[in-house]
Parts: structure tokens; sequence; C-alpha cells
């Protein structure tokens, strides 16, 4: 299936957390415990909230719905999330070098990002190198395991 990237808007805000949930619960290796928490106090409204921020989002959308997201500010990529139905089929790419395009313009000379275990090898694979181990507070108060990664930006970012 194909997609588009584009510009956060929203109306998008509920597809968008229906993509985001569905990743969030199906991110082994966590257990179902830590993938609750993580997703805990997810709402269309925070979406929204994203909208009226600072933090600029693309999304991906692809049979007429929002189907991923990528989120970010300053010199951080705040989040990046494919449905699974949609995962693998290069939309996280395509969302990560929209963001890292933006953030190049605004300025930014490198990137970091907290990465889940998950995502740990997609970052890897996008010129990401690891940096140290993190523990982030989930919503729902639970830790999850994660990576502090960072890119260089410069020719071909």
């Amino acid at each position: 299936m194909s997609f588009v990237v584009r510009p956060f808007e929203p109306d998008d805000a509920e597809w968008l957390l229906a993509a985001h949930q569905a990743a969030i619960l199906a991110a082994e290796p966590y257990s179902r415990a830590v993938r609750e928490s993580w997703a805990h106090g997810l709402t269309a409204e925070g979406y929204r909230q994203v909208y009226r921020s600072r933090e600029r989002c693309v999304v991906g959308v692809a049979g007429g719905r929002a189907v991923g997201f990528c989120s970010f500010a300053g010199d951080t990529i705040c989040g990046l999330y494919v449905h699974p139905d949609h995962q693998g089929m290069g939309l996280g790419r395509a969302l990560l070098a929209a963001a890292e395009s933006d953030l190049a313009e605004q300025g930014a000379t490198s990137l970091r990002v907290q990465a889940s275990l998950t995502a740990r090898p997609f970052y890897a694979r996008m010129d990401y190198a690891a940096v140290e181990p993190v523990e982030i507070a989930t919503r729902g108060g639970l830790p999850l395991a994660a990576m502090r990664m960072e890119k260089r930006l410069g020719n071909g970012a």
C-alpha cells in the first residue's frame, strides 16, 4: 500500500491515537505490563495539544487515514510510531527523513532520540549511534528500558 507524508492536522488525532496504541502494544520484548503502562493515558486531545505546541509533527497517510507519525522539536525526535500493519514498508524511514530535513533547515547539526529496544535497530539503520542506556518513566509509571542515540547531520541528512 502506498502512503503520503504530510504535516499533522488536528483531524488526524483519532487515527494517530489508534496507530500509536497499536504500535506500543505490539512492542516486544517489553512485558505486557510495561506496554500497557507506556500506552496508558494516551488521548486524541494529546495529539491536538502537540499541534498547538512548538513541537512539529508529520504523519504518514495510507488508505485515507493517518497510520504513523514522527514528532520533533529543536534537536530531538520526540516520537516515531507506525501502526504494526504498516511497518516494514518504508513509512518510518520516510517520516524520519521528513523530520530530519525540517530540523536541518531549522539549524540542527545533530539529532537525538530515546529509542525503545524495539526501535533501536531501526535508528541504527538510519545512522543513529547508541550513546547510553536510559530508563524512561512511562505514563503509567513503570520504567521503560531505552537507548539514547544520536546522529550528526551533514551531507545527505
